[in-house]
């Protein structure tokens, strides 16, 4: 897997809109880099709080999208949140309308029925939306004993692309296992009917049973299309990176070989000098006589 690049993550984040598919694309890509969910998140909660008052909102219903999503792939993205989330609340609340805090609302109700967080979290964020007294508990960032350092540690950063040939090879590996072979899902985007794509197909004015039909399969084909955009944009990017890691690796292996061809060179010198001498020592030896008699 290509290393993940918090440019890359800051400019999508950027670029994200208020509507499903851009929202999905977004959290399929993110699930694709689980294993910088640490980064991941930290970012997330810097620009959140740098964001616009319009923006909050949109950051929320990321996290929300890529806590549901990635539950059957690991942990890694609820623990990350549930460090940050409590703050994300109370900087984003103040910023919302009735009508983005009632999504807050599904939102919590969503993690509460499925067990996504503690009582404790929950409470704390049912506080800062609701407005209720807030109990004498100790914040979850204080129980595990978190802040809002804004700023990544430097251990967590991403580390440089890998050079050595074993790396490249696990790259290349993952690249190959990548979306663009995943015959299921290009299975499902092909039997996409036509419907969806085609405007003619929307039927007459006031039909209310068809628009409510066509609106359901409308939904559920821009959910696959947009988690196999998102997959596919994933892997793009790591194709990117590994050309770029392909060429700084030939490029190192072309300095090594000059090296080692020069290296050659000079042995193969010294190995015709120390023949010439061998060559000399012998005939010395053949022209001395032969005083052993005497």
């Amino acid at each position: 897997m290509a290393t993940f690049s918090t440019e890359s993550f800051e400019k999508k984040l950027s670029e994200l809109r208020y509507n499903r598919t851009s929202v999905h694309t977004l959290s399929y890509w993110l699930i694709h880099y689980r294993k910088h969910s640490q980064v991941i998140v930290s970012v997330w909660h810097r620009e959140l709080r740098k964001a616009e008052p319009s923006r909050k909102l949109i950051f929320l219903y990321l996290a929300h999208e890529v806590i549901q999503s990635s539950t059957r792939k690991g942990p890694e993205y609820t623990e990350e949140f549930a460090r940050v989330i409590v703050d994300a609340f109370k900087h984003a609340v103040p910023e919302l309308d009735g009508t983005g805090k009632k999504h807050l609302g599904k939102f919590l109700s969503v993690w509460e029925d499925k067990a996504v967080y503690n009582r404790v979290i929950l409470e704390q964020l049912k506080i800062i939306l609701y407005g209720e007294k807030k109990p004498k508990k100790r914040l979850y960032s204080e129980v595990k004993g978190g802040g809002d350092d804004d700023a990544i540690p430097a251990k967590y950063k991403p580390a440089k692309a890998p050079s050595t040939a074993n790396n490249l090879l696990r790259v290349i590996q993952g690249v190959e296992s990548a979306a663009s072979r995943d015959a299921a899902v290009h299975q499902e985007i092909s039997f996409i009917p036509r419907e969806v794509q085609d405007l003619s197909y929307l039927g007459k004015p006031g039909d209310l049973e068809y628009c409510r039909k066509h609106s359901t399969l409308v939904r559920d084909a821009s959910k696959l299309l947009a988690e196999g955009y998102g997959r596919l944009a994933a892997e793009v990017d790591d194709r990117k990176q590994l050309i770029g890691m392909l060429s700084n690796f030939l490029q190192h292996q072309k300095v090594v070989n000059d090296e080692k061809e020069h290296q050659l060179e000079m042995y193969k010198n010294m190995l015709e000098r120390a023949k010439k001498i061998q060559e000399q020592l012998h005939t010395r030896l053949e022209d001395k006589p032969d005083l052993t008699h005497l």
